[in-house]
């Protein structure tokens, strides 16, 4: 069973305030709050469920929706510590000499999550990740942002204020 972590590991506040970012709702999926200067971006992962991008700051925020199987016959469980490996195993894929820097488990909006930061090279650039996977009771979920790294303090904190704000619809 998993345990309550803090869940500000990067604003500092225990509430984020959410009044510059604009309300996401995909109908029948979830919704999240991110922040404004963030617009849509279909072309970032066509797997995506939801991307957004500010291409002049170089800060990406996408949603990945995975229905998590039903291996039950099987004796074969999922876990969520094991989708977040896989998860973050293509993020590290992805950059050179890649590093994970703080990972929590924690709970979002009565789900459990793992979430975690993680920084690497892309071509010159250094770049700072947010993973957020959250387990529902159908699916699992991948909240990945990414800035460049001089902007973690400021776009990084608010990626990962966008992942807490998560909540599967109904």
């Amino acid at each position: 069973m998993l345990t309550i972590f803090s869940v500000a590991c990067n604003s500092g506040s225990e509430d984020p305030d959410y009044s510059n970012f604009n309300h996401i709702v995909k109908k029948g999926s979830f919704e999240i709050y991110l922040p404004k200067y963030l617009k849509p971006d279909k072309k970032i992962n066509p797997k995506a469920t939801l991307a957004y991008a500010d291409s002049a700051n170089n800060t990406i925020f996408m949603v990945i929706r995975d229905q998590i199987p039903n291996t039950e016959k099987d004796n074969i469980t999922i876990q969520l510590e094991n989708y977040f490996n896989f998860a973050q195993l293509a993020i590290f894929n992805t950059l050179e000499d890649p590093k994970e820097s703080k990972r929590e488990n924690i709970f979002i909006n009565l789900n459990e999550a793992i979430t975690a930061k993680i920084e690497g090279k892309y071509g010159d650039q250094k770049i700072y990740y947010c993973l957020t996977v959250v387990e529902t009771e159908n699916y699992f979920y991948q909240l990945i942002g990414w800035t460049l790294f001089k902007l973690k303090d400021t776009n990084g904190a608010e990626i990962y204020d966008a992942a807490l704000s998560f909540a599967e619809l109904d």
